[in-house]
């Protein structure tokens, strides 16, 4: 699943593919990603990911972020930490119960 997930990104242009998580590595095996030249940058994890975006962030140029994960790596944690207005968040993103946090 992981290296269809490479293929797939491989259509699109990016400046940037933060990938997060151990099995994340596996995305980048895919040949056609490789042969993209996109440039990949690893993060360990979902607040790392979310610190390094946030840091290269040119609102002012139009930067437009996809953030997209399977549950367990619950990006929604990233997504906050890129949000103008993190305390929105309860009514902005989901899983915000304490269950989640």
């Amino acid at each position: 699943g992981h290296k269809r997930i490479g293929d797939a990104v491989s259509k699109f242009k990016f400046d940037v593919l933060v990938l997060v998580g151990k099995l994340a590595h596996k995305i980048e095996k895919s040949p056609k990603l490789k042969n993209s030249k996109i440039p990949i940058h690893f993060c360990k994890d979902n607040i790392s990911a979310g610190k390094f975006v946030r840091d290269k962030l040119k609102p002012q140029n139009g930067d437009i972020i996809l953030v997209k994960g399977s549950q367990g790596i619950r990006l929604e944690k990233t997504a906050e930490i890129l949000m103008k207005d993190p305390h929105k968040a309860p009514k902005l993103l989901i899983r915000q119960d304490a269950r989640w946090k």
